[in-house]
């Protein structure tokens, strides 16, 4: 990703109707490194029902009418770590799409940008962007970047998924999510939701010195096959959240993002925080679109 290249954001409609790896947080091999440059609540996320949109406010700042410089901005990549960014919502995503362009990110609305997410990810593929709330002209969306780290984060701690509000009018067209994958880590199982049903499945999760991080919701931000994969095959799937506790919990250079990935015994509390399933559960994962929503309760 190009950290001197910038494309001038220019208008695209909205479409809302109402309104790693094996090791990421840590398995094995990390994924691979672009140019560098969560949030636990106190009750779980609120998924909605399946017709409800983005909720609108009853506040409707206007948008500058011109987009502003992004020069010498920060990327909002796995990665990177930005404090002027919003810790994740309570609320699950509900629209996702496919970036078309480098799009500015506000940490309150009808101030100045404070970070970019780029229109191609680590993997040079569009990136995914995932919205969760409508405010007239503004759009609350989800970052795959960290606010703070969990060595600096304090008493507070770190939280697994940051936040940004955008411009509704630079976002690229967005589809209604219609599946959903939600992990208890208590219950050890991981439960794909789709329009055709409902499936549950065991898996592992965090050690303690390393848990899995819960109360917060993201989604499938990218996936990839790695070669260096040792312990089981299928793509690596990995989510906009991060290890809360610890920097590097394999003490790789991803970040600390949550994963899910497969291996030949996905049980107990075993991992670095990722989400180890079996063969054919992450074959059920893998077929869920980009932007599916990831909800991870205790």
């Amino acid at each position: 990703m190009s950290t001197t290249h910038r494309r001038t954001a220019r208008p695209l409609a909205l479409v809302l109707t109402a309104a790693l790896a094996l090791g990421t947080a840590g398995c094995e091999p990390s994924p691979p490194s672009p140019p560098s440059s969560s949030t636990s609540t106190a009750s779980p996320p609120r998924v909605p029902d399946a017709g409800a949109g983005p909720e609108r406010s009853t506040s409707s700042p206007t948008a500058p009418a011109e987009a502003p410089s992004t020069a010498g901005l920060p990327l909002a990549v796995h990665d990177a770590v930005i404090g002027a960014l919003l810790p994740g919502p309570d609320t699950v995503p509900t629209h996702a799409g496919l970036l078309e362009q480098d799009l500015p990110l506000y940490a309150r609305r009808g101030g100045d940008p404070v970070a970019v997410l780029p229109a191609r990810n680590f993997l040079r593929e569009p990136t995914v962007v995932s919205a969760v709330q409508q405010a007239g002209a503004w759009t609350l969306v989800l970052t795959p970047a960290r606010r703070v780290l969990p060595s600096a984060a304090g008493p507070e701690g770190a939280p697994a998924q940051t936040a940004a509000w955008v411009r509704s009018v630079d976002l690229p067209p967005l589809r209604r999510t219609t599946a959903t994958i939600t992990v208890h880590v208590a219950h050890q199982t991981l439960t794909i939701t789709t329009p055709d049903g409902t499936s549950r499945h065991e898996v592992g999760v965090g050690q303690d010195a390393t848990p899995t991080p819960t109360d917060v919701s993201g989604y499938l931000q990218a996936r990839y096959t790695d070669p260096a994969q040792a312990l089981a095959p299928g793509a690596i799937q990995l989510t906009s959240l991060h290890a809360t506790t610890t920097d590097e919990p394999y003490l790789g250079s991803d970040g600390g993002l949550i994963g899910i990935h497969a291996s030949p015994d996905p049980r107990g509390r075993s991992s670095h925080g990722c989400i180890r399933a079996a063969a054919d559960v992450l074959e059920r994962v893998d077929a869920l679109p980009l932007g599916t929503p990831v909800v991870v309760l205790p």
